[in-house]
């Protein structure tokens, strides 16, 4: 259980890390068995050991943080459900960010993965998600759900079984196939399990144990911690560069709630120099954005900016030029044929 990366990304849910359950969880492992087989589901939850040790781990040792991250989930589950649904997939779907990222934005593997779905850079561009210095759409929900959304449909034409799926997602197609291979090309989770490595093999059994967490919460004592949050939010469409600085001063928000709603903005500057990007408000302030749009985009622009003047061009030479020398000493021709 050490090893999972959840774990490091419940710890940022900001509660006190030393506060467990203190009553006993009246739970036994053949009524988790019979609760997973009654429920209404879109993907198989097959019980094993260790979901049992995990349901264990989020309701006792991590209940706060696992309290904060439900509360969390009810206002971002409706756009993963919406989004899902749209590419026709199972809605259960999104409850696999509470196990991959405890739906930290900013959480970042030791592999480099990183969102609330866990790209790698390169998967991340594969699936035409925005990565560069300014910018990341990893750890942009709507974004990164959508890029989720078309992997796991690919992974399915694949494999055309959802286990599989969820397991080929966290440990690479690469490393599933590897271990179908040495399972004597058998494909239940449990045979394929010892091969497969360590620790993405748990995320499946991860995700069980969380999707018998969200049905069965009031059972495990785990109420939802007030989350502050936007009740309703929309989206201005940003055409100029801008700091989310400027955003906050001029219509007095709080600049960390911007940032939680923008968290693709890596440097709290929208590079909207050379194409428009989205800008994520509360509601409440969308039509002052609109009518005070100018002042804000130049409030303070070079304190945020540092603005420097165009370098300028030696009067007749419109274009810097570089004449290269002649190589010295001996050599000889090389002739391409």
């Amino acid at each position: 259980l050490d090893s999972m990366d959840t774990m490091w990304a419940l710890q940022n849910l900001d509660v006190n890390s030393s506060q467990k359950q203190e009553e006993s969880l009246e739970i036994t492992p053949e009524k988790v068995k019979q609760t997973l087989d009654n429920l209404e589901k879109d993907i198989p939850l097959k019980y094993s050991n260790l979901s049992w040790e995990l349901i264990n781990f989020y309701a006792s040792d991590y209940h706060k943080q696992t309290e904060r991250l439900l509360a969390l989930s009810e206002n971002l589950l409706p756009l993963m459900d919406s989004i899902l649904r749209a590419h026709e997939l199972p809605a259960d779907l999104k409850y696999f960010p509470l196990v991959k990222s405890a739906m930290y934005p900013h959480f970042m593997s030791k592999k480099g993965a990183s969102g609330p779905w866990q790209f790698t850079y390169s998967t991340g561009r594969l699936y035409e998600l925005d990565i560069d210095s300014y910018i990341d759409e990893r750890r942009n929900l709507l974004q990164s759900t959508i890029a989720a959304s078309e992997m796991i449909k690919d992974l399915y034409k694949i494999y055309k079984d959802w286990t599989l799926v969820i397991t080929a997602y966290n440990c690479g197609p690469g490393n599933l196939n590897r271990a179908i291979r040495r399972a004597e090309k058998q494909t239940d989770i449990d045979k394929i399990y010892p091969y497969l490595p360590s620790p993405e093999r748990d995320i499946y059994p991860a995700f069980v144990a969380m999707r018998y967490i969200i049905e069965q919460k009031e059972e495990l004592n785990l109420t939802s911690t007030p989350v502050q949050w936007p009740l309703e939010t929309d989206t201005v469409e940003i055409d100029k560069k801008l700091h989310l600085g400027q955003v906050a001063e001029v219509l007095n928000q709080d600049i960390h709630l911007l940032k939680d709603l923008n968290p693709q903005y890596r440097r709290d500057i929208i590079p909207a120099s050379y194409r428009s990007f989205p800008l994520t408000l509360p509601v409440s302030i969308k039509d002052s954005f609109h009518l005070l749009k100018d002042s804000i985009y130049h409030h303070r622009d070079t304190f945020y900016f540092e603005l420097k003047p165009e370098p300028k061009v030696a009067s007749g030479n419109q274009y810097a030029s570089h004449k290269p020398k002649s190589p010295s000493g001996n050599h000889k021709a090389i002739y391409y044929t």
